[in-house]
């Protein structure tokens, strides 16, 4: 379901809701979350929050240097952001759409502090709350399978126009007449070492290259 704030949702728009589960409560993203339960996608060839391009959606802006786009809710993967509104912290008012806020870090570590998320030892969140913690069966791998991008649904399978190998990739030290010939090298024996230093060239580039660790679509 596009944002109320997009007239004319974007394929990436889409791409964005498609993968959100919507409650009373909380729109919570059920693709690839980071090591810190934050949701990640990619927004023209680059790794975004999904929280922060939900913001971008709802305002039509990215957030400012020094802000970044906070939870009222403490969810991290939840994106929603309906209504406008203010949220205030320590009697500071903040710019906010649905349960995402725009604050500085140190507004961000003043809220966490007073709701006791920067609690430690038995005040800690997940020591008070572990039915909270997404572990074992739990977790949103073992919930959500169908959203992992794996085999042919991976993105190098899926794009592969866009994968930059070989000379095309930027930090190439190798081209592919030298992979071919020190793969031939290799197969009849050479010294590599000896290949590598007349050449020039590192020698863990070219080792890679010789045993298919590197360059592998050749």
């Amino acid at each position: 379901m596009p944002n109320q704030y997009t007239a004319n949702p974007t394929p990436t728009d889409q791409r964005l809701w498609a993968r959100v589960e919507r409650s009373e409560a909380c729109w919570t993203w059920t693709g690839y979350l980071d090591k810190d339960g934050y949701g990640k996608f990619t927004v023209d060839r680059r790794s975004r929050s999904v929280h922060t391009f939900a913001w971008f959606l709802a305002t039509g802006a990215w957030p400012r240097a020094g802000t970044s786009v906070c939870h009222t809710c403490d969810v991290p993967n939840c994106v929603r952001n309906d209504d406008a509104g203010i949220y205030i912290v320590d009697g500071i008012e903040y710019e906010r759409r649905g349960h995402l806020w725009l604050g500085t870090t140190r507004a961000n570590q003043r809220d966490k502090a007073i709701k006791l998320r920067s609690a430690s030892g038995d005040r800690n969140g997940s020591r008070l709350y572990p039915e909270r913690l997404m572990r074992g069966d739990g977790h949103w791998a073992k919930t959500h399978p169908d959203n992992l991008a794996r085999g042919d649904r991976h993105y190098a399978r899926m794009n592969p126009e866009r994968m930059k190998r070989g000379e095309g990739n930027g930090r190439a030290t190798l081209t592919e007449e030298i992979v071919r010939e020190v793969r031939a090298l290799r197969a009849a024996g050479g010294n590599i070492v000896e290949f590598a230093k007349a050449r020039g060239l590192g020698l863990n580039a070219v080792h890679k290259a010789a045993s298919g660790r590197t360059w592998k679509h050749l």
